[in-house]
């Protein structure tokens, strides 16, 4: 009786196909491979389960974020005054990090406006850390510095905005130098306004320049 042919060769596989296909220096690899298939499946596996997983927090991410700025908007709405300070408050603690700054800087503007200019202040003190180095930690940190004035808090006005001018360019510093000059006058500290009026006053020509100088003047004299 005539032996029967293999079932690989008369019906060929996959693996039988990729055996013929493959080149002598390929053969190692096909040979890893299959060696290897339940050990590289299990891999895959992970990397799929990393992914999905990937995915799922990424729209959680996203879900929670929708909910918090659903929750920013009924607050402004609804609330006023105190009441709205203190549910902001509440959702700054409990936003998502990469909403917190939006937050902050509503309850922030919320607080000054109710007149509470130490909550303002420091709200915008914690949305400048978020964004430290940004454009938007700068607005924070200028806002930051106009409500210390506003509350009478020249020295720490003046700290502030002196930290800030130490990064600038020449062209930002002479913007921010009127708020120096007052932040500086407030706290008591003469020679720094006279020094932040005398730069205003060779920058600028005209009236204004005039009374820069003027005001350097005045203040240099006492």
């Amino acid at each position: 009786m005539q032996r029967p042919a293999s079932s690989e060769q008369a019906n060929p596989t996959l693996l039988g196909d990729l055996r013929a296909e493959v080149s002598a220096e390929s053969a190692p690899l096909l040979q890893f491979i299959v060696t290897n298939s339940k050990a590289i499946a299990s891999v895959v596996l992970l990397l799929l389960i990393a992914l999905a997983g990937t995915g799922i927090w990424r729209w959680h991410a996203s879900s929670k974020a929708e909910e918090a700025l659903d929750t920013l908007a009924k607050t402004t709405l609804t609330t006023s005054g105190a009441e709205r300070v203190a549910a902001l408050e509440a959702l700054a603690e409990s936003s998502p990090a990469e909403f917190r700054y939006s937050v902050l800087s509503a309850l922030a503007r919320s607080a000054a406006e109710a007149g509470d200019l130490d909550r303002a202040a420091a709200a915008y003190g914690k949305a400048a850390q978020l964004e430290k180095g940004q454009p938007m930690g700068l607005a924070a940190e200028l806002a930051q510095a106009g409500v210390l004035l506003r509350a009478g808090k020249g020295e720490e006005a003046l700290k502030l905005l002196q930290s800030l001018e130490s990064g600038m360019s020449e062209e930002s510093r002479l913007e921010l130098l009127p708020l120096v000059a007052d932040a500086a006058e407030m706290a008591g500290k003469k020679d720094v306004a006279a020094d932040a009026y005398g730069r205003l006053g060779k920058a600028y020509p005209g009236e204004d320049g005039s009374f820069y100088r003027a005001r350097a003047a005045e203040l240099g004299k006492k």
